[in-house]
């Protein structure tokens, strides 16, 4: 009987809606951004960017991208996903099908490190997708912008 309950489980879950809240296969909508699961706006999410104070082209500089939501959670993070308003995240393996490039994150902490290949300013738009848990189990998706300056 032990080994039925967490098939159980996912199928209760699978077959679940909670008003504005998405379930399919054991898989969570993700379209929770900005509202709660009754569809009321909640406060915008914020993160904080920690990055090296110089960035020198051709020597590889990691930026720590931080939770500053006492509600949520990182719990993954993907790069350059292929969006779309059907998405859904595993909420077992906490992976998105349109999403091939994963992220790490330890502590509620992004940790992800590129090389800069001129020097001056770039903005980097859109091109990491973090999903947070909040304390109700609810995960939400989040476009993170970032920008720095490149030194020769």
């Amino acid at each position: 009987m032990k080994k039925y309950i967490p098939a159980l489980f996912l199928f209760l879950l699978s077959c679940s809606t909670q008003d504005n809240l998405e379930y399919k296969d054991g898989k969570q909508r993700l379209k929770m951004d900005q509202v709660n699961s009754k569809g009321e706006s909640i406060s915008k999410f914020e993160s904080l960017l920690i990055r090296p104070d110089s960035i020198f082209v051709g020597q590889e500089a990691t930026v720590k991208i931080v939770s500053k939501s006492e509600n949520q959670a990182f719990v993954n993070a993907f790069y350059k996903c292929k969006f779309s308003d059907k998405m859904y995240i595993d909420t077992l393996s906490l992976k998105i099908k349109e999403c091939s490039i994963v992220i790490p994150v330890k502590n509620d902490t992004i940790y992800f490190s590129f090389t800069p290949s001129k020097s001056g300013s770039t903005k980097i738009e859109n091109v990491i997708t973090a999903i947070s848990k909040d304390k109700k189990g609810i995960y939400r998706y989040h476009k993170i912008d970032f920008d720095y300056q490149a030194l020769k």
